[in-house]
């Protein structure tokens, strides 16, 4: 249950920090709304640094085997969900493009 939690708050934390930052920024370029930019970015965002982090940093509070076991997940996790949101960003990115095209 923690962790779907933290997932939720590290979302709303990308949503958060790109959100301020896109206030400083001028236009969106490509005719992307300040909405739109946020979903493209936040869905597209780098994942799984800190989950590494976190899993290299337990190397001296658990039994060797267990953290091979823990770090190897970890890792096979991370670029499992890099490879999907990689491959899934351009579909995300042509419907947003899409739905700017049709209000147009």
């Amino acid at each position: 249950m923690r962790i779907k939690c933290f997932r939720g708050r590290s979302s709303i934390a990308r949503v958060s920090s790109l959100s301020l930052s896109s206030l400083i920024m001028g236009k969106i370029p490509d005719g992307f709304s300040r909405f739109n930019f946020i979903t493209l970015f936040t869905w597209g965002g780098l994942r799984g640094g800190l989950s590494v982090a976190l899993a290299m940093s337990a190397k001296e509070m658990i039994p060797e085997e267990i953290y091979h076991i823990i770090l190897g997940g970890t890792y096979a996790i991370v670029f499992f969900t890099t490879v999907i949101q990689g491959l899934t960003l351009k579909p995300v990115y042509k419907r947003i493009d899409r739905s700017i095209h049709n209000r147009a």
